[in-house]
């Protein structure tokens, strides 16, 4: 029978860890999230149809790298075998960044294969529906298996930082080590995003109010939009280092489960 993860342990531990290591965590967490969060919110386009660029997709594609570079670091520095250095860490997410991709390629199409199913089940008994009704419920038939499969796959970074396995035995021991945990897993990543988006949204238009109001008494053009900006930016990159600090102490518990259920 396996162990529920209890979220009040999490966080207290997160919390302590955090609190232990900050000086090797804060520097990755700010050139590897915070920084590419502030560039993703400054200079990538806001209008949808220009993403179609090529410039635009090809920023686009090296924050995000640049972001997954920076969880397998801190992943490699919590789980990774030997008690790596900061430099260490990097070299072996750098080194560890073609697994990644793949896991994330294939979970991906997995994605995509959910999403077509449900598709192709409203588009059978829909009837005359429209194609925005239609979208809508693909959308809620498909929650449910889209949360459990990332619940199901949230485990597949942590391995690759803490294991020497090849792409296909880390899919599978991803999928091995979260067995009984999907709904968990999804549930505490759902809250800790929800959490997020409140925060964004409560400080974005409090404290965000302020900084405009501010821009318009000092007459400094462009300073109230930087300062939200760098708000943001910074509560995206705290919420993606605690997510991935998260992710760690529930990989070193799954892992330890697994172990004693030898």
């Amino acid at each position: 029978m396996t162990n529920r993860i209890r979220l009040a342990d999490l966080w207290d531990h997160g919390l302590a860890y955090m609190r232990r290591n900050n000086t090797l965590l804060v520097p990755v967490a700010a050139a590897f999230f915070f920084l590419p969060s502030v560039l993703l919110s400054s200079f990538l386009p806001q209008s949808p149809a220009e993403f179609s660029h090529a410039p635009a997709i090809l920023a686009l594609v090296a924050i995000l790298l640049c972001q997954l570079v920076g969880q397998l670091a801190i992943l490699t520095l919590m789980i990774g075998g030997g008690r790596p250095t900061v430099g260490e860490s990097l070299v072996r997410a750098g080194s560890r960044l073609p697994a990644a991709l793949g896991v994330m390629f294939f979970f991906g199409a997995l994605v995509v294969a959910v999403l077509i199913v449900a598709q192709l089940l409203v588009m059978t008994i829909g009837g005359g529906r429209n194609a925005t009704t239609m979208m809508a419920l693909s959308l809620v038939i498909a929650s449910p298996f889209l949360a459990y499969l990332i619940g199901r796959a949230a485990m597949a970074l942590p391995v690759l930082a803490g294991e020497n396995l090849s792409l296909p035995h880390a899919i599978r021991r991803a999928f091995t080590l979260s067995a009984g945990h999907g709904w968990q897993i999804a549930g505490l990543l759902l809250v800790a995003m929800s959490l997020y988006l409140l925060v964004q949204l409560v400080l974005g238009m409090s404290i965000g109010g302020v900084f405009l109001l501010l821009e318009r008494l000092i007459g400094l053009a462009g300073i109230g939009g930087l300062l939200v900006t760098l708000m943001l930016s910074a509560i995206a990159a705290a919420t993606n280092l605690i997510i991935t600090v998260g992710t760690a102490l529930i990989y070193r518990d799954l892992a330890a489960q697994s172990i004693r259920g030898r």
